[in-house]
């Protein structure tokens, strides 16, 4: 274990000396907003408050792109933002960067300049630009650079015909710049799989140190469920499903449509278990022509943009969790909100990647896994689900999945991988 305040040896001499360990961290997303980007966030800006707090480390700051009107509660002075305005994005391209945190770079490397970090913590590889400035101006600093995926991987899903994929090639070009100066510019790399570090450091032929971080919510209190369990109980005997998801991205456009195609081959699987009522609820920001499922089928309910406490509600009165996701890079997010929120999951195989080594424990008793694009293969796992939530007492079983949540991603964990990440920088050369 590496202790910043304690006495550190300097290499080559019998000198010691005390390092004060300030920490910053850099995202292009807004913690405080709703969605996969805020949760992948949470898992580095929460163990930094609690290191913070047991004197681990003595200072910290949060860089991040402002989206929302919520603001951070604590350690607000912690905190900087610049706020996200119309047109960002082309002024971004015109300036060959990849992300519109990069517009402000320079008020960044002054923020940094005057506060003086030990290391830097990079969220996306979208900031490669802005790492090769920060490598270039404070060249003692030790750079952290988090990959959530293999971004350029995900360029080509950004258009679709000929012109959309035209339309891609400079984004493409962009990234692919973006993530090599990531890659180049850190002395220590985060990603969420083995393979996806392996794929990405080979494709760019660029080896660093790294370690795996999954995500986490933090602690999740079992006590607020025995209230949940009225709530969910309140709905007569109608089984709620439910899925969420950015419904602006492909592959939650392809969940949707999967689950939209089969619903009568749902109604009928429920029905053998003697669900005759049942709701598919969908939630997710920019749904598009998917929100015409509203009117074209009964059994499906699809909430668009909704907030975070609206999330949190749909959560709290759902009876099963389900990831038809079969493409997409990195981890999905979605999986450790449904465990943290104490229900049943019914997830695709590509939805596990990641998260398999964890859970094995949980798999057919809270967790029901299903081969990707296989109706049968679903059906079997939703009918697997639906026992365990008809047999067992609603509240029992989320506390039960609550606590094999707590024991798995208990912030505690991230404190120490993220101690293990900074303690790599500085044994790297």
């Amino acid at each position: 274990h590496f202790d910043f305040c304690a006495q550190i040896r300097r290499h080559g001499t019998k000198s010691l000396e005390v390092i004060c360990m300030r920490v910053v961290f850099i995202t292009p997303m807004d913690p405080f907003n709703v969605g996969g980007g805020a949760i992948s966030a949470y898992r580095f800006i929460e163990p930094l408050k609690s290191l913070y707090r047991k004197g681990k480390i003595d200072d910290y700051r949060i860089i991040y792109l402002k989206k929302s009107d919520t603001a951070p509660v604590e350690d607000t002075d912690k905190f900087l933002y610049f706020p996200k305005r119309r047109l960002d994005r082309v002024r971004t391209a015109f300036r060959l960067n990849a992300s519109p945190l990069e517009l402000h770079s320079e008020e960044i490397l002054s923020v940094l300049t005057e506060f003086n970090p030990n290391v830097i913590i990079m969220h996306f590889s979208t900031l490669g630009n802005l790492s090769k400035q920060i490598r270039k101006s404070l060249k003692n600093v030790k750079i952290i650079q988090n990959f959530d995926n293999f971004e350029l991987g995900n360029t080509q899903h950004l258009g679709r015909g000929f012109l959309g994929k035209l339309s891609s090639i400079p984004m493409t070009y962009l990234i692919r710049k973006s993530e090599r100066e990531a890659l180049k510019s850190s002395n220590t790399v985060i990603f969420l799989r083995v393979d996806e570090a392996n794929e990405i450091m080979k494709y760019y032929g660029i080896e660093k140190p790294y370690l795996i971080m999954p995500f986490t919510l933090g602690y999740s209190d079992p006590e607020r469920y025995s209230a949940s369990r009225k709530v969910r109980e309140s709905f007569h005997g109608e089984l709620r499903l439910l899925f969420t998801g950015s419904l602006d991205a492909w592959f939650n456009v392809e969940a949707v449509e999967f689950t939209a195609k089969n619903i009568d081959e749902i109604a009928k699987t429920l029905a053998d278990k003697g669900i005759e009522n049942f709701k598919v609820i969908i939630a997710g920001k920019d749904p598009g022509g998917l929100a015409n499922l509203n009117k074209t089928c009964s059994n499906i309910t699809v909430i668009p943009n909704p907030s975070q406490s609206q999330i949190e509600e749909l959560f709290l009165s759902s009876h099963i969790f389900i990831s038809p996701v079969f493409s997409g890079a990195g981890m999905k997010t979605k999986i450790v909100e449904a465990l943290y929120h104490g229900i049943p999951i019914v997830a695709s195989d590509t939805s596990l990647r990641g998260y398999r080594a964890d859970v094995g424990d949980a798999i057919g008793k809270y967790i029901f896994p299903f081969k990707d694009m296989e109706i049968t293969s679903f059906l079997s796992g939703l009918s697997s689900a639906a026992k365990v939530v008809l047999r067992q007492d609603t509240d029992k079983l989320c506390r039960e999945i609550i606590d094999l949540y707590n024991d798995i991603y208990g912030i505690e964990r991230f404190e120490q991988l993220l101690l293990r990440a900074i303690d790599m920088c500085f044994r790297s050369h």
